[in-house]
């Protein structure tokens, strides 16, 4: 299951407080109606929630969702702090299957637990809500409360989707691929740009991509040969071969065909005829995000009624 909470709507604090266990305790058992969010100041905390068990270490922070069963079974590192909210829960909050779409608007997803240790600003954020809770009261003070509690979920469902190192080294795999616009680099020439093994990078690449750094290239420069083909039918393939690394036109055509399903030559043909679409500009297609492994059949011939 995944859990998307509402970060468009007003927020009711129930209480919130800094708590420390000097001798250390044992989570209560409980479903309780409001969200309790803990962020661990120092110490740990062992939290179970439907069933599963969570170890909050400083600077993690553990979402207990309203109507959700939970525990502790062992007690916390003597001298654990806490800094403890109690929200109220939206109508709008919902979980759905991780098979389904994640749902548009302003639902944010949101991990039970998260590694906060990158970002300090939200350990200063759940301070400045404690501050304004129990400070004196002003007109605006529901609203600030409110603004704080919002900007604190979403600044957690920023951390929980933290990216993973094999996402951070495919994408710069990318930005070196999309630098290299008219020249062809090698997998060693890719690995060693960014101070990896052949191995690892192409591993990271499958895992997020769903093919090799290679290939992806390959398919990129087609894309790009086909654009300025139908930005500039004029242009002699061999130019348009140069122009993004290939100085094979042999080749070129070869591997063209492979992408496009036909020659460069028919791909013009088509164009003259009206028969392709207009092209994307170049820097569209290179600033997109760009997922090929949602092209694996590299079926991209994009005619009229496709």
């Amino acid at each position: 299951m995944k859990y998307f909470f509402d970060v468009g709507t007003k927020k009711g604090i129930r209480t919130t407080t800094q708590n420390t266990h000097p001798d250390g305790m044992v989570h209560p058992h409980r479903i309780m109606k409001v969200h309790d969010i803990l962020y661990c100041i120092s110490g740990s905390m062992e939290v179970w929630q439907d069933g599963i068990p969570y170890e909050m270490n400083a600077d993690d922070v553990l979402f207990l969702r309203a109507g959700a069963e939970h525990y502790g079974k062992k007690p916390c590192e003597p001298g654990t702090t806490l800094y403890v909210i109690h929200v109220l829960s939206s109508p709008n909050d919902i979980a759905l299957e991780d098979s389904e779409p994640d749902p548009q608007g302003t639902l944010v997803r949101i991990e039970p637990l998260i590694h906060c240790q990158d970002d300090a600003g939200i350990k200063s954020l759940f301070r400045e809500l404690l501050c304004a809770y129990w400070g004196k009261s002003t007109p605006i003070k529901k609203e600030k409360l409110s603004l704080l509690m919002n900007l604190i979920l979403i600044r957690l469902s920023e951390a929980s989707r933290k990216i993973s190192k094999e996402e951070d080294l495919a994408e710069k795999c990318i930005g070196v691929i999309n630098a290299h616009s008219d020249s062809i680099l090698s997998p060693s020439e890719l690995a060693k740009n960014l101070l990896v093994s052949e191995r690892t990078l192409r591993n990271a690449f499958v895992a997020v991509f769903g093919q090799t750094p290679y290939n992806y290239q390959r398919y990129i420069k087609m894309k790009r040969a086909a654009s300025v083909m139908k930005e500039h039918p004029e242009m002699p393939l061999k130019e348009i071969a140069g122009s993004v690394g290939y100085n094979d036109e042999f080749y070129f055509s070869k591997t063209f065909k492979k992408i496009h399903g036909m020659s460069p030559s028919a791909y013009r043909e088509k164009i003259i005829n009206g028969d392709i679409a207009p092209a994307k500009s170049i820097r569209d297609m290179y600033e997109g995000s760009f997922q090929v492994g949602q092209y694996s059949d590299y079926n991209v011939l994009e005619s009229k009624g496709c």
